[in-house]
């Protein structure tokens, strides 16, 4: 088969860079949360948003193991996880809420929207 290789792009990377040059630079929800980049506010950004992993005790007690591991082993870090309603709805009912409340430098956060979140994205350490 002979032809010519058109390259179009690709719809997603697009869209990040335009948010990236257009939208991110408006937004405040890092000076909000007082994330300033300096060593002490340095941050991992986490999510889990897969039902799989949202409504499987096992998986989310993985992830409070984790999180507690990364408290005691990166004091200066701190977590930043924006969490959906309905996780936090299902660790209650597991009674695995306060497990994770407990972990010192996990700071839990509503979700936010697409913008915020690349730009927690583009300033965290690790995400």
């Amino acid at each position: 088969m002979n032809g010519t290789i058109i390259h179009t792009g690709d719809v997603s990377v697009e869209i990040v860079r335009h948010a990236v040059h257009k939208l991110v630079p408006a937004s405040q929800i890092v000076k909000r949360l007082q994330l300033n980049g300096n060593k002490s506010s340095s941050y991992i950004l986490m999510t889990i948003h897969r039902a799989e992993n949202t409504t499987s005790k096992e998986s989310l007690v993985s992830f409070i193991r984790a999180c507690k591991i990364l408290s005691v082993k990166t004091k200066d870090l701190k977590i930043i996880f924006p969490i959906h309603p309905r996780t936090v709805g299902f660790l209650k009912r597991a009674k695995l809420y306060t497990r994770l409340k407990e972990c010192k430098n996990v700071q839990l956060i509503k979700p936010v929207g697409y913008i915020d979140f690349v730009a927690l994205m583009m300033k965290a350490k690790k995400f």
